[in-house]
């Protein structure tokens, strides 16, 4: 994303749509890799309150993906929704539409 890279949305940004580099697998690689190092440490130390803790960051990154991609169909419309038909959304698909 280079120079429009940020947390969160800010709906006053009209930034192009980067489908290039990661962007171009998967929809949301940032997301993506926290989610798989966050159960890869709770697969390696198994305690409840890092269970609970992992359980919490996944589900808030699913939260956050779905609610930007919200925003970005607003903001590309049709665009946006070509983009996602092709690239998966924290995996990337195994074959493209």
């Amino acid at each position: 994303m280079g120079k429009n890279w940020r947390m969160g949305i800010d709906p006053k940004e009209q930034n192009t749509l980067v489908v290039t580099g990661p962007y171009a697998y998967v929809r949301h690689p940032i997301y993506a890799l926290s989610q798989a190092m966050m159960v890869v440490t709770v697969v390696a130390i198994p305690s409840p309150v890092l269970i609970a803790a992992g359980l919490v960051h996944v589900l808030l990154l699913q939260w956050e993906a779905r609610r930007e991609e919200g925003h970005l169909r607003g903001v590309h419309g049709e665009k946006y929704g070509e983009y996602c038909a092709g690239v998966g959304r924290f995996f990337p698909r195994l074959r493209r539409v």
